[in-house]
């Protein structure tokens, strides 16, 4: 928590409009194993990890922050 990482974003012309940069810093992390207000249940033994993050652009056109808001688990318990 609390590094600061510099990254680019591509635009597909469908879902991320433009190409932009932006400087991202964790700021927490939480688990829950229930959220009522999600609106869906959470599977028995499993858990959903929600980060907070600090989304600074660098870039000179409007950042389009949906790649920060969808983000995807990458690892090896997919």
């Amino acid at each position: 928590m609390g590094q600061t990482l510099s990254v680019r974003t591509v635009g597909d012309g469908v879902v991320v409009t433009n190409t932009g940069s932006a400087d991202v810093t964790l700021v927490d992390v939480k688990t829950t194993t229930s959220n009522p207000s999600a609106g869906y249940s959470i599977p028995s033994g499993t858990e959903v990890v929600c980060v907070e993050l600090k989304v600074k652009n660098t870039g000179t056109a409007d950042l389009d922050t949906y790649p920060f808001i969808r983000a995807r688990w990458n690892g090896k318990e997919q």
